[in-house]
């Protein structure tokens, strides 16, 4: 299954490629498209703002990871959603940092 991650999309947007939500199963801000895409798109500023859903609102926009990053900070040291959520952004972080950095070219003309 492909997941799309989005910060922000209107209903209208996601409905425009034949995408729809699926609130019976799924919660609001997930929309599926037919059955042979195999994929789905998570709005994530329409996500709710609950525990299940606080590492993908730490990867949406202004308010949204705002509010997320509040909320991680509230929870204890040792709670496991915390301490999970942490090393998750210290591996992000990471890899933002490597992938960004020029390439250099170690060849030599002679």
């Amino acid at each position: 299954m492909l997941w799309i991650l989005t910060p922000t999309a209107s209903d209208d947007f996601s409905m425009g490629f034949g995408a729809f939500p699926d609130e019976a199963n799924w919660m609001k801000g997930m929309y599926f498209f037919p059955e042979s895409f195999r994929s789905a798109i998570v709005v994530i500023h329409q996500l709710p703002e609950i525990p299940e859903t606080l590492w993908l609102r730490m990867l949406g926009s202004l308010g949204v990871q705002q509010r997320a990053i509040a909320e991680l900070r509230n929870l204890a040291a040792d709670n496991p959603l915390r301490i999970s959520a942490l090393e998750l952004l210290y591996r992000l972080q990471s890899h933002l940092v490597v992938n960004s950095e020029p390439e250099t070219d170690v060849s030599v003309i002679s």
